[in-house]
């Protein structure tokens, strides 16, 4: 079994085909299709099953997913130990974490990790179940993961980072002091939010124990938009604090909620990639409450 067998056979789950994943990866399309039936072979069974250009996981495929993923990131930590020791700059950071946590905190950390390591990759992985994420930290996905569930499990080491506080996202401009704005309040304004949230479930649960329902007049399916609604003055928002909010003005909420940060990787001795994205962390002066809805 070949490193490359294993490129090739997550890149077709990843882009939905052999096709598509060729083009990805520059690499012919029969030399895909080869090495896919040489690692079939070896494997003594097949890991799709290919109808009409589909290519479907079997149940062999679907055990080889996780093992693939970790073989690989394995790879990346030998190759970035060996980078270390010769004082090579490169290597690969894959991070998997909450939005509200994406746009707001992380975007302070990977500012500060790049100025002093120009040389690494960074991607990162949006996903609005904290589950999900520590699935990927696990398998080998991510080599980070930033939740704000506890979904610290068997294999897995956690550190807090703090918590995030949910406040009103109001039009700039708008003064209402230093006291918080009421749920019945906002009751009575335009709310501008996602089509399902943690956010809007708890502002919903609030007011229904009051017997209120929130007036909603603007769904979106990401919060891409939210900023600029708020600042034409469409409505208000709910959002994840504290985090860059333009021109807007961000409320305190009464009954309030806070949420924790927490930043997940797999047990054992960390890559050097890994050690110093954790370094810069270490020294963030206020490593927490960043995020939006």
């Amino acid at each position: 079994m070949e490193r490359r067998q294993l490129e090739y056979f997550l890149a077709i789950i990843e882009h939905g085909g052999v096709t598509r994943a060729a083009a990805r990866l520059h690499v012919a399309q029969p030399t895909i299709s080869a090495a896919i039936r040489s690692l079939e072979k070896e494997l003594g069974g097949q890991l799709f099953e290919r109808a009409r250009g589909r290519f479907l996981l079997t149940s062999a495929g679907r055990a080889l997913v996780g093992p693939a993923g970790r073989v690989l990131r394995e790879f990346d930590y030998a190759s970035d130990g060996v980078k270390e020791v010769l004082g090579l700059t490169g290597g690969r950071l894959n991070i998997g974490c909450i939005p509200a946590v994406g746009v707001g905190w992380l975007t302070g950390v990977i500012a500060r990790f790049r100025a002093v390591n120009k040389g690494i990759r960074i991607s990162v992985y949006t996903d609005t179940d904290s589950q999900t994420i520590s699935e990927g930290v696990r398998e080998g996905a991510f080599d980070i993961g930033l939740v704000v569930e506890d979904t610290v499990g068997a294999g897995l080491v956690g550190e807090g980072l703090g918590t995030q506080e949910l406040r009103a996202l109001l039009p700039p401009g708008t003064d209402l002091g230093d006291e918080p704005i009421t749920i019945e309040e906002l009751a009575g304004m335009d709310l501008i939010t996602m089509h399902d949230s943690a956010a809007r479930r708890w502002l919903e649960n609030q007011l229904g124990q009051r017997g209120i329902e929130p007036t909603v007049k603007v769904e979106l399916s990401s919060s891409d938009s939210m900023i600029p609604l708020v600042t034409a003055g469409a409505g208000y928002a709910l959002w994840w604090a504290p985090m860059d909010t333009g021109s807007c003005v961000l409320q305190p909420i009464e009954p309030s909620l806070t949420r924790p940060i927490t930043l997940l990787r797999r047990e054992g001795y960390p890559s050097p990639t890994i050690a110093a994205f954790l370094a810069v962390v270490g020294r963030m002066v206020s490593p927490a409450d960043n995020g939006h809805e």
